[in-house]
């Protein structure tokens, strides 16, 4: 690994030394301005026009996606938004709420889009290259310490002035692009097969999905006689399951706001992403089948034990004969999207989820199939977990490279 002949130190944690030719500025003299789009809640409406309203969830990985999760706005709203943030090419959308740096270049200037409130846009001074401000705003080691300061009561949101105050390394601007084609050539392969592991995870998730929708609405026995359920989404069930609505085999709880009983340790606090927070005390103690209310609907979770769901979820507690688990995977299948109420913010009502109809096999049935997906999934599980674990090790090899690169800890050229 080559090296420059002369470093000095910058006093910063996340940059360290540079080499000696390089500069260390504050972010907010390094470019032109910054700005954001506006809040979904202005005077416009979503879901209408043929123009796209850009989050966070759009852009990833240096791609920009329109084909999915993305509201529609009309002219006139675009035209509002346009004024806003001003978007041009060569600028860079960098995501305020999220796990990781999250940027995206402008190629062109954009004509049927625009952002919200929780995307940055940024234009770089004429001594900065996009392409590799870019790579400097998604290097996880310049990204985690504004995480930190990071401040929002659901979402923590990276502020301006905070991102403006973050120091950045600024080598000429002929060494920039260089560095640029570097990590180009460097991270290329890896993206490769990170993608590869992706799409074989996805097949797995598909064949994982395959197995438990087949045994929660036909069951195991290939021989059993069938006999049209009257769901749409299940289709034909063995003849002597019963369908019913899901009120008459889960009692439907509402989740609560846990702030004040939010501690360091304790009892779980879940959302629809899992476990998050510790409370002093819990709603439920059992197995419970969690379903969202708000925001993420589609993603059913299992709990054993004690445990406090937040207010935009529900706890199901199941009937004396209803396999808890059972329900569980079944609920995976539910066509959560009939019942959203709405297009900005999904939720589910009770009455709606309360009203969905399942099927009941009998209670040692349930179990029967409990125990067979268990053991089907369980090396298809294995498997998601090992290429999930490489996926991990290839970002960080990935990012190795541009912390490297960008902080002029190697010399590329």
């Amino acid at each position: 690994m080559k090296r420059y002949d002369e470093y000095k130190q910058t006093g910063t944690p996340w940059i360290g030394e540079i080499p000696s030719h390089w500069e260390c500025k504050q972010f907010r003299y390094a470019i032109k301005h910054i700005t954001t789009g506006l809040n979904p809640r202005s005077n416009f409406v979503l879901g209408e026009g043929n123009n796209y309203y850009v989050t966070i969830r759009n852009f990833e990985n240096g791609k920009l996606n329109l084909d999915s999760e993305c509201d529609n706005i009309n002219d006139e709203a675009l035209k509002i938004i346009h004024k806003r943030s001003d978007l041009k090419k060569g600028d860079i959308l960098f995501a305020s709420i999220s796990e990781e740096g999250k940027a995206y270049v402008l190629r062109e200037n954009p004509s049927n889009w625009d952002i919200n409130e929780s995307v940055f846009s940024i234009r770089p001074n004429k001594e900065l290259n996009s392409d590799f401000l870019f790579y400097v705003l998604t290097d996880n080691s310049f990204y985690k310490p504004l995480r930190i300061g990071a401040t929002g009561t659901t979402f923590s949101s990276i502020k301006q002035e905070q991102l403006k105050g973050a120091l950045i390394a600024i080598p000429p601007i002929v060494e920039q692009q260089l560095i640029v084609e570097y990590i180009d050539s460097k991270i290329k392969p890896i993206d490769a097969v990170i993608s590869t592991q992706e799409r074989r995870i996805a097949l797995l998730e598909e064949l994982k999905q395959s197995v438990i929708t087949e045994a929660v609405t036909h069951g195991i026995n290939p021989d059993a006689k069938l006999r049209p359920s009257g769901i749409d989404w299940i289709g034909n069930i063995p003849e002597h399951w019963e369908v019913m609505p899901l009120k008459r085999t889960m009692h439907i709880c509402n989740g609560a706001d846990y702030k004040h009983i939010e501690a360091e340790d304790g009892y779980p606090v879940i959302g629809s992403g899992g476990i998050f927070a510790y409370a002093s005390d819990y709603l439920f103690d059992g197995e419970a089948l969690l379903l969202g209310r708000k925001g993420t609907i589609d993603k059913p979770l299992y709990f054993k034990g004690k445990f406090w769901t937040v207010d935009t979820m529900f706890y199901s507690i199941p009937q004396k004969f209803i396999v808890c688990k059972y329900m569980y995977y079944q609920s995976l299948n539910f066509p959560f999207d009939r019942y959203s109420t709405s297009t900005a913010l999904p939720s589910m009502t009770s009455r709606d989820l309360g009203n969905n109809d399942v099927c009941v096999p009998p209670l040692s049935e349930q179990e029967e199939i409990v125990e067979y997906i268990e053991r089907k999934i369980k090396p298809i599980d294995a498997s998601i977990t090992k290429a999930k674990r490489e996926i991990e090790l290839l970002k960080e090899l990935k990012q190795s490279v541009i912390t490297e690169a960008v902080t002029g800890k190697i010399k590329v050229c």
